[in-house]
């Protein structure tokens, strides 16, 4: 089992939104916390200005989308620069690639990790957003990990990389993780789990390992990307925004978002 062993020494005041450094049995951990009870939280994907099959770095899409926070999404195909997962903004579904389970929010403002169904024509019915990527680390409490049976066949997610990942606690606290330490899928497993999370989702890695937060680069990637997910502390700062997170063609249908809290429960 993995064990805290160090914690930043300067704690934030509350916020909806926050960050802490962890270093978790020698591992530094950057982690930025949601709270998705709080009401004014909103939760989306985004893709590249130019649309799909182009790709942007870090500072565009932070300097496009004024996000709070930000942390690397799915994976895409380096050659045509399509991403593999499925990925839906507004309740549309912009993208459908082979990766079929991921991290969703539903009209009723949950935030839950999901898997595509079987309807062709509403693929993710009630959805403000999907982002689909992989493979599973955590479900229902427990380390579940099976690249295979998700569709994977990169044999480099069995190697040791620098990793991100999404997670969701049992006391509705969405959390983005980054480590620039090489590590196995099985450890970044166990980090997700000690922190506190009951479902989590590897995001894209490596060299597309990213996390912003605040006006500050935590993780900085080797590449473009061609898609983030995105948090907005406020709804007023995600509303002055909707009409980025998608390009221009994409801009009309983009008419209804569905932020990602949950009502509200116990902290």
């Amino acid at each position: 089992m993995l064990c805290l062993v160090a914690k930043s020494a300067v704690a934030e005041p509350p916020r909806a939104v926050g960050y802490e450094w962890l270093i978790v049995d020698g591992i530094g951990v950057h982690i930025v916390r949601i709270n998705l009870n709080d009401k004014n939280v909103c939760v989306t994907p985004t893709i590249a200005a130019r649309g799909r099959g182009s790709a942007e770095s870090l500072g565009a899409f932070v300097a496009r989308t004024h996000p709070t926070a930000a942390v690397t999404g799915t994976f895409f195909d380096m050659r045509t620069l399509v991403p593999i997962g499925d990925i839906a903004i507004g309740g549309k579904v912009i993208n459908r690639g082979h990766l079929s389970r991921g991290i969703r929010a539903s009209r009723g403002n949950l935030v839950s990790f999901g898997r595509r169904g079987c309807d062709c024509k509403e693929p993710w019915p009630g959805a403000g957003f999907v982002l689909c990527s992989g493979p599973r680390l955590i479900t229902d409490g427990k380390i579940a990990i099976s690249p295979k049976s998700e569709g994977f066949r990169d044999r480099g997610l069995c190697r040791r990389s620098r990793r991100t990942a999404v997670g969701l606690t049992d006391k509705n606290k969405l959390v983005f993780v980054a480590v620039s330490t090489p590590i196995y899928l099985s450890t970044l497993a166990r980090i997700m789990r000690q922190i506190g999370c009951t479902d989590a989702m590897n995001l894209d890695g490596g060299a597309s390992s990213a996390l912003y937060y605040r006006g500050k680069t935590l993780a900085k990637p080797g590449r473009s990307l061609t898609n983030v997910l995105l948090v907005y502390e406020t709804r007023s700062l995600f509303e002055q925004h909707t009409a980025y997170l998608a390009p221009t063609w994409f801009k009309k249908r983009l008419t209804q978002h569905t932020c990602a809290r949950h009502p509200a429960t116990a902290p």
